[in-house]
């Protein structure tokens, strides 16, 4: 059982340090959801580690994999209650567990240059704000963010500075179909406005994208299954087009890049454990 294991996660090693080697000049963060894996090869794992834990079995050696799946329940998360139904999905995983998350989230940021959340809500719940925040946009947050986008289309088609920053900024001013979570989840405007210009920007070949196509074509894919959300992105794109075809090149932004700020607060904003 743990050979076709260790096969993916030398495999997912190897992706993730060219992801990783690839962005080192920008030095833009990577994503776990990142990770380029088939929904076949993602089943194979959660199977294969809930065998895992339900026999007690070691699980640090298998970490990437770990924050993968952790990651693929962030990214269909509902906004309830996340370890209750993780639980549920993952028998023999228990509340002693959830102590390795952050842990393994904090390797794969020092070997791979990986986002780190922060903010408030990241603050209060410690542990589910990495693979809520490795999850790029969850899939309960895309409608509120297609709607958002839409709301604010003419401004972001006239917006001055159009690094990620002072997009992030616009979004999180505005007050219009915001709940609790994706207020908070406004609340890291650079990497709002990443995820804004990588979901609005042409990338032609050969450009480095904020985030890996396939992952993006993902989201875009996801939000374009709800036909008001679709309807709100397309307007929206069609809107800010023009000027969005020459914001957003990678290199440093104006409010310094998400990684190294990150690094730098990680210690002070991550104590408490949720």
């Amino acid at each position: 059982m743990s050979a076709p294991l260790d096969e993916i996660q030398t495999r997912l090693e190897t992706h993730f340090a060219a992801l990783s080697q690839q962005r080192a000049e920008s030095e833009l963060p990577v994503f776990v959801l990142e990770h380029g894996l088939s929904q076949g090869e993602c089943d194979q794992i959660a199977e294969a580690l809930r065998y895992r834990v339900k026999w007690g079995l070691q699980l640090s050696p298998q970490w990437l994999l770990w924050i993968v799946h952790i990651t693929e329940r962030g990214y269909s998360y509902d906004g309830a209650e996340f370890w209750r139904s993780f639980e549920e999905q993952t028998p023999g995983w228990t509340y002693h567990h959830r102590a390795n998350v952050s842990v393994w989230f904090r390797k794969f940021r020092n070997a791979y240059q990986g986002v780190v959340p922060f903010g408030a809500w990241a603050q209060h719940f410690s542990i589910i704000a990495w693979p809520i925040t490795h999850a790029i946009l969850p899939r309960y947050l895309q409608l509120q963010f297609a709607r958002a986008l839409f709301d604010l289309r003419y401004d972001l088609a006239q917006i001055e500075r159009g690094d990620p920053q002072s997009i992030g900024q616009l979004l999180a001013a505005t007050q219009s179909h915001r709940s609790t979570r994706f207020a908070a989840f406004l609340e890291q405007e650079e990497l709002a406005g990443r995820i804004v210009l990588a979901l609005l920007k042409e990338h032609p070949s050969g450009v480095e994208a904020p985030i890996h196509l396939p992952t993006l074509t993902r989201i875009v894919e996801n939000l374009e299954q709800v036909r008001s959300a679709k309807h709100w992105f397309n307007e929206t794109r069609e809107i800010v087009k023009e000027r969005f075809k020459g914001l957003g090149h990678t290199g440093h932004s104006s409010s310094t890049n998400s990684g190294r700020r990150s690094r730098t607060r990680d210690s002070a904003t991550l104590r408490r454990t949720s």
